[in-house]
This record gives C-alpha cells, structure tokens and sequence, in this order.
C-alpha cells in the first residue's frame, strides 16, 4: 500500500526552501509532507501504519515469550527497527498488568465487604496495625476530635509527628480497604521503576566480562520484567476464568527457569552457570523486592 509522496515546496514551520530530496525540514525537524490530500489517502495511511505497529508487536509478544534473551541481544547489536522499543513494551505490558491485578483485587475487597457477618478483609488489616500502643481497631468509628484525648489517656507525647501518625492510623481504620488497595497498588508500580534498575546493576555486578555497559544490563532487565507482567497477566486472567489460584504461582517456578535461558542465551553460559548466577541474583533481588514492599506499604500507610 502507497504512502503519500507529497511533499512541500517549503517548510510551512519555518519558511526554510526544500531540495525535494529532504523527507525532514533540517532546520526545524518538522516532516516535509503535505497534509492535504483526500480523505481515501488519509485512510490507507492509517491503516497501514496501525497494521505495521500491530505486526510489529506481536513480533515483539512472540520473541518475548518463547525466545528468552533474543530481544535483548537483538537491541543491544543495534538491531531495533523490528521490535517495539524496550520501555514502551514494558509500559504496556505493566499498564495491562496492574489494570488486571485492580480488578481482582476490586472484586477481592467486594466479595470481602459483603460477607461483614464475622470480620472482613479490611478488619485483618485493623487488628494487625498497632501504634504507640493504640490499635487501629480501637479507632474504627471513632469521632477524630478525640485522637488527642485518647493520646493523652496513653501519655503519648502530642508532638506534630506523633499526632500526624496517630491521624494517618485513624485514616487506615476509617477508610475502606478498596481505597487502601489502590493506593498500594499504585506504589508498587512506582517501585518496580526502582527495582528493574537495581535488577539490571546486579546483572551487571556478576557478569562484569560479559556486559561492560549498564545499558545493556539495563535492558535484560526490562524484558525480564516485562515477561514477568505478561505472565502474571495471563495467569491473571486464567485465575479469575477457572478460579484456580494455582494458576498464580506457576510463575515463581517459570521465572527462574525463564531467567536461566536468558542468560545462557544471552551470555553464552554453560547452565551450571546461568543456574548459580540465576540463584545468586534472584536470592539478592528478592531480599530487595521485600524490602521494598514493606517500605512501599508504610509510605502507603503514611500518604492514605
């Protein structure tokens, strides 16, 4: 299918005057096309540019899934303009991710909350957050006026730091675990943008003779997490069709043996290799990813 070819004969952004042989103004970048044709034109355009990206990233799906480390070692000899590029990949990939875990945990929360007869799931969390001695199940319905009161009463000092976590409590206890879940979940998304780079340095650290730059390192690791949220997204999705929940932690046994690929791939390593290093990384990163969570869940704790 024909692109338009008409182009102008100066630059209608700046007045500079085209050799017709430039396809971009040099002086301001703006494109050398005339925008002026019929609709017909138009609509083969679209069509042929919304099928090229389409063919380009299910290319780029299919590498992904059943060629571990291919993407990577493609980008990283400069061969690019097949694929869809590393960081839009993921932010795709991670949007459908979190839209999916929203609605689980959504429909978690509802199922919850209906069946309040005994406790639900946001009295677990109450019973389990215990500040300076007050339970946030002893602020449940409690009138905000008399926080200070009851600090008193438990000779908590009334100082600006102590009253705002007191206040932070009560939010958490007053609040539905609905408003809680998104809050956490939006964070999580935030510290994945911290844990891919960490990933990628620890890649780094332990294959020095194989990636001599980060940015090779770096984009290893935002496949790999982008195939860690395909995964769970389609787990995801059979979970919530067949109500199995052992369809969630085929994962943890998938991405190991993902990683291992990778690397072999990648690097060229024997598999007792990949194996250790695989171990090695993904022990130091877990330890990372909890931290992280607990740290992740106090900020959400402090901000709800």
């Amino acid at each position: 299918m024909a692109r338009s070819t008409n182009k102008l004969p100066s630059c209608s952004n700046c007045g500079f005057i085209f050799n017709y042989s430039e396809n971009f103004c040099p002086n301001c970048g703006q494109k050398n096309q005339d925008l002026k044709i019929p609709v017909k034109h138009l609509l083969e355009e679209i069509t042929e540019s919304t099928l090229h990206l389409d063919s380009k990233a299910l290319r780029t799906i299919k590498q992904l899934m059943f060629h571990p480390g291919l993407l990577s070692k493609e980008f990283n000899r400069g061969r690019r303009i097949k694929y869809v590029p590393p960081v839009r990949l993921y932010v795709f990939i991670s949007f459908i991710f979190f839209f999916m875990l929203g609605i689980a945990t959504s429909n978690y929360n509802s199922e919850s909350e209906a069946g309040h007869n005994s406790f639900n799931k946001r009295d677990k969390i109450k019973l389990s957050l215990n500040i300076f001695g007050i339970s946030s199940n002893e602020l449940a319905g409690v009138n905000a006026n008399s926080i200070d009161s009851l600090m008193k009463s438990r000779n908590i000092s009334l100082t600006g730091s102590n009253k705002y976590i007191v206040h932070q409590l009560y939010k958490i206890a007053n609040s539905s675990s609905a408003e809680f879940s998104h809050l956490l979940l939006k964070n999580i998304s935030y510290m994945m943008f911290i844990l891919m780079p960490l990933f990628g340095a620890l890649l780094m650290i332990f294959n020095r003779k194989k990636l001599y730059y980060y940015i090779e390192s770096l984009i290893i690791s935002i496949h790999f997490h982008s195939f860690m949220f395909l995964i769970f997204s389609i787990l995801l999705i059979a979970n919530y069709l067949f109500s199995m929940q052992i369809f969630l932690f085929l994962g943890l046994i998938l991405f190991p043996v993902y990683m291992v690929i990778m690397l072999k791939n990648i690097l060229e390593l024997k598999t007792g290799a990949a194996v250790i290093k695989t171990a090695v990384i993904g022990i130091l990163y877990t330890g990372s990813l909890l931290l992280l969570l607990l740290l992740t869940i106090m900020i959400s704790m402090l901000i709800v």
